[in-house]
């Protein structure tokens, strides 16, 4: 299994990244060594920030991580991508949202934790021991820069019209080139 991270160092401090580090050493107790991959991705953030509407920054963040995730996984030949999305945790993450974000990807997304709602993926943190450290407070690259108001029905046909103003297959490529990679 491969990790990926994104984070917004130097903009942020490097908690995110020790942190991800820390829970991944947790995830992988008992398995043999996994990598993790340190994405950064202040640089895409600043131009996103200067070049599209605000609302639908945290969407464009998330379809980008998706498209670099499924870039990398093709590369790694993964047959699928899982993250730890709760359907309504956030914004951002509606049903509207998620499809969006998700939208033309060449492998599954799959999303174990998408119906459990607070309590249950906290208690669910705490079996596997995970919790103490996913409360750690630091800035994520998603809530760095955040407009006031995000959109939370995006429509595919709108962010792609966005996409198409921006070089986005350059701007994924900066992010893909910068990659990390650390051994856990």
């Amino acid at each position: 299994m491969t990790y990926l991270h994104f984070h917004s160092y130097p903009m942020t401090t490097r908690a995110s990244i020790e942190n991800t580090q820390a829970l991944v050493h947790v995830l992988q107790q008992g398995q043999p060594p996994t990598k993790l991959l340190l994405a950064p991705l202040a640089e895409f953030q600043k131009k996103i920030v200067t070049d599209t509407p605000p609302a639908y920054r945290v969407i464009l963040y998330r379809r980008a991580m998706y498209q670099i995730a499924d870039r990398i996984a093709r590369k790694k030949r993964s047959s699928a991508l899982i993250t730890g999305e709760s359907l309504g945790q956030v914004a951002s993450q509606t049903v509207e949202n998620m499809t969006v974000t998700s939208a033309d990807l060449n492998r599954p997304v799959f999303r174990p934790l998408v119906g459990m709602d607070k309590q249950e993926i906290i208690e669910q943190a705490k079996k596997i021991g995970t919790y103490e450290l996913s409360i750690q407070p630091y800035e994520d690259c998603c809530s760095l820069l955040l407009p006031n108001q995000v959109e939370t029905r995006a429509q595919l046909r709108d962010i792609r019209e966005i996409e198409a103003t921006l070089q986005w297959d350059t701007l994924l490529d900066s992010v893909i080139d910068g990659i990390e990679e650390v051994q856990v």
